[in-house]
């Protein structure tokens, strides 16, 4: 079984859409595009009428917002707790959410990063309703962060993670690729195979924040990775879908010599 695909811009990188029947390709994406405009008008990066940039302006009083906000929100914010990066957390420590009533504020002037939670909700989301309208399997990716719903092709979902790395996915599921290019870092790029891009995400950027032990705390977890190197050296754990153009080891000197 072959997947066909369409691809076209979005916040500032990529949307993919491919599905495993082309008849269908039309419905997957008229449900795409139903999803990201309901996610854009709530948060889309660089909007300025959106709900995101209406807290934004208020200046700390709170602003009535909708469901789609408030998910995308939540996302973010366990993100960042599970992450424990102690300006992050007193910064969403100071966000006010009344979930009744339906509002938000956040501190005057503060600025908040939504987009590796826009992009794994965004990607989880779409693939799901995409997958349910178009009735066959589909995969969604944005900016290289990615979900899977419904059936399977019968080879698996090739997939370039990166320039250099292939995987073959045989399963529903998200990847989520977290990347750190400030110095000092033990890690450059930690990729993770989750039940969802969601999840993904934020096992990657819980990891990424404890620097050691990484490989056994994602194994600990039940969840497969792949993780490279600030030397840039790769290893991975837990049943990563390995490719042969890659040398993974656990050992530095055993990569430089492989």
């Amino acid at each position: 079984m072959t997947d066909f695909s369409e691809s076209f811009p979005l916040w500032n990188s990529t949307a993919t859409v491919r599905v495993t029947d082309p008849r269908r390709l039309g419905a997957a994406m008229r449900a795409v595009e139903e999803v990201v405009a309901d996610i854009d008008a709530a948060c889309g990066p660089g909007r300025t009428d959106s709900e995101l940039a209406r807290v934004q302006a208020a200046g700390g009083r709170p602003v009535q917002v909708g469901a789609t906000f408030h998910a995308v929100l939540w996302t973010a914010l366990h993100a960042a707790e599970v992450a424990q990066g102690p300006i992050e957390t007193e910064l969403w420590q100071s966000i006010q959410i009344d979930d009744p009533d339906g509002t938000v504020a956040w501190p005057m002037g503060a600025s908040i990063d939504l987009s590796g939670a826009l992009r794994a909700f965004a990607a989880d989301r779409a693939a799901e309703r995409a997958a349910a309208e178009a009735g066959c399997g589909v995969l969604i990716s944005i900016g290289g962060d990615l979900s899977v719903a419904g059936p399977v092709p019968i080879n698996g979902w090739q997939v370039q993670l990166d320039r250099d790395h292939d995987i073959t996915l045989h399963g529903s599921g998200g990847v989520a690729s977290t990347r750190l290019s400030a110095l000092p870092a033990t890690w450059r790029t930690i990729s993770v195979l989750a039940h969802s891009c969601v999840e993904a995400m934020i096992a990657g950027r819980a990891a990424l924040a404890r620097r050691h032990g990484v490989g056994t705390w994602l194994a600990s977890h039940g969840l497969a990775a792949r993780l490279v190197h600030a030397e840039g050296w790769m290893t991975s754990v837990g049943g990563w879908p390995e490719t042969l153009d890659d040398q993974f080891s656990d050992d530095p000197v055993a990569y430089a010599t492989a």
